[in-house]
């Protein structure tokens, strides 16, 4: 039977000894009183009917024990149990002596169930039902109301009544008690159980930690080549990367908490970076700006230039990450560089050689055409057909080869910085009209309507006619390149506030969107055109970049993969 109880850990359900277990006493003790009553002499039944009626009703009681589920039964039904074995008991009682009977110790027993039962309300169902039991052989006419021995019916409940409250209030007690140590020891199993639990946790956590630990160090040492600088906000150095020691010279002991990053950039870096304006209030504009334009505002970095131990400066390209605690409080930056010597060395190399073969070739080719020339002059004496072909097949491809040695000198003068141009007033719209009719030919070859569109013949702006006429050619002879036949290739020219816009669309095969970002580098071939075996070596679009860039202008595209492309060099009116 489990019972609700109230102790120092609050409410809680205690487990008590089954009702029917505890029924067995009150059968146990009627069994050895029915003993007593046969070997004991002077212990006997008078009023057989009382007697009898109480054994059976207490044997009733004890199977009606074992058979009703008392677990489920309300607190106060459960005292319907012992009550009623206390008053067979008292038919019992009355049936052997009355008032006088020597069984009378006999209802102790179930008053004992009543007074374990929890709550106060125990006491007083057990008081009641002993006044009643006491009474009965009064009640029942086994012993007249004048009998001396009457006076029992009060003192014994009086003296009754103490020991069951002593009886409720220690197995009150001893509820508690064993309750709050089962508590105490689930309490502590839980606690132990957690512990454990969290000594476990904590050694994972603590594995993972040092498996973190040694691959970020593993990733820190093996960054020999390139340059890592963890720093305060200030700038103040709070790590230094092996790759910082190889390539600028200090140690680490040498600069962490005793310089700042800026210190290792040049004074001509330093200058460029920092711009115009006085300092900050905290002196911080130079880290500030470096911070900014290092990629700490999701730029892609900046090219500066680095001090080394013995002065020696080196172009390095450096980045810049935010430090931050695991709350995402910035704490101070991460600088990343690269060493650029061997970079700009090797496109030195490459520029240096680009210039030396187109040179070296310049002066071969020329002598051919001159002698191709010579070739065809009739004084030489008379050519057939055949022959003639055979020349202009010659003449045609040293041309190109020529235009192409051209080209090549024109980018290595644009990544020397050194564009060649000769500006004056330029009518656009006359360069434009001049670039069709080049055009008109290869065209027509090609299948391919070339459109030239009304608008913009009366725009006159500064710039290099000649350079402004190459770009429009190469926009124009791409365009037809690029178309299939019955294609349509239109140019114009509009006017867009203070620019005024040349315009190239054709109906082509369009160049793939993921490829657009690399279409003005040089030497760059669309898969599209690859795929089509479209004849080119990707100069030209780089070469109309680097003449529009250098009007103060800037060279757009769009294009639809099977619908065209479009080419839009935007330049400005003002004078340059």
């Amino acid at each position: 039977m489990s019972v609700s109880v109230k102790s120092p850990f609050g409410q809680f359900t205690v487990d008590t000894t089954s009702p029917a277990i505890r029924q067995l006493a009150s059968v146990l003790g009627l069994l050895i009183a029915l003993g007593a009553i046969l070997l004991v002499p002077g212990a006997m039944i008078t009023e057989p009917v009382p007697a009898w009626t109480g054994v059976v009703i207490v044997v009733a009681l004890a199977g009606a024990a074992f058979l009703v589920p008392w677990d489920t039964a309300p607190p106060c039904t459960r005292l319907l149990l012992p009550m009623a074995s206390m008053l067979a008991l008292g038919l019992f009682r009355a049936g052997t002596g009355g008032a006088l009977s020597m069984f009378t110790s006999l209802i102790l027993l179930p008053l004992i169930f009543i007074a374990t039962e929890p709550g106060r309300r125990a006491i007083w169902c057990a008081i009641g039902t002993l006044l009643v039991t006491l009474a009965i052989p009064y009640l029942i006419g086994t012993a007249p109301w004048n009998d001396p021995q009457i006076l029992r019916i009060v003192f014994t409940p009086l003296v009754f009544a103490v020991i069951a409250s002593v009886i409720n209030e220690m197995s009150h007690r001893a509820r508690v008690q064993v309750e709050s140590a089962r508590l105490y020891a689930d309490e502590r199993e839980r606690r132990l159980l957690e512990v454990q639990a969290s000594e476990k946790a904590r050694e994972v956590a603590t594995r993972e930690l040092r498996a973190s630990e040694a691959f970020n160090r593993s990733v820190w040492n093996a960054a020999v080549h390139e340059i890592a600088i963890v720093t305060e906000l200030d700038g103040t150095i709070v790590a230094w990367g092996p790759g910082a020691r190889n390539l600028l010279g200090p140690t680490s002991s040498e600069v962490v908490g005793t310089r700042n990053v800026t210190e290792f950039l040049s004074e001509v870096s330093a200058s460029a970076i920092r711009g115009e304006g006085d300092e900050d209030e905290d002196g911080n504009r130079l880290l500030r700006r470096l911070v900014e334009i290092a990629g700490c505002n999701e730029q892609a970095g900046t090219l500066v230039e680095l001090v080394r131990t013995e002065d020696e400066p080196m172009p390095a390209l450096m980045t810049c990450a935010p430090r931050k605690t695991p709350d995402g409080e910035t704490v101070g930056h991460i600088f990343i560089a690269y060493d650029m010597t061997p970079v700009n060395e090797a496109s030195r190399l490459k520029d240096e050689f680009v210039g030396t073969i187109s040179h070296e070739l310049r002066t071969p080719l020329s002598s051919i055409l001159g002698y191709l020339e010579l070739a065809r002059d009739e004084e030489s004496g008379p050519l057939n057909d055949e022959q003639r072909h055979y020349l202009d097949v010659a003449e045609r491809n040293a041309n190109r080869l020529l235009s192409l040695v051209g080209d090549l000198l024109f980018v290595a003068q644009v990544d020397a910085g050194k564009v060649p141009m000769e500006f004056s007033p330029v009518r656009l719209g006359e360069v434009v009209r001049l670039s069709l009719e080049t055009a008109l030919p290869s065209a027509a070859q090609a299948s391919v309507e070339v459109v030239g569109e009304a608008g913009g013949e009366d725009v006159v702006l500064a710039g290099d006619a000649m350079r402004l006429g190459q770009a429009i050619d190469n926009l124009i002879s791409n365009a037809v390149k690029f178309t299939p036949e019955g294609g349509v290739v239109r140019v114009g020219v509009r006017r867009d506030g203070n620019e005024v816009v040349v315009y190239v669309s054709d109906t082509g095969m369009g160049i793939p969107e993921e490829e657009m970002h690399r279409l003005f580098t040089k030497f760059f071939r669309a898969t599209t055109a690859t795929k089509q075996a479209v004849p080119g070596v990707g100069l030209g679009l780089n070469i109309t970049l680097a003449i529009v860039k250098a009007h103060g202008g800037r060279l757009e595209a769009s294009s639809t993969v099977g619908s065209g492309t479009t080419f839009e060099m935007h330049l400005p009116l003002s004078a340059r």
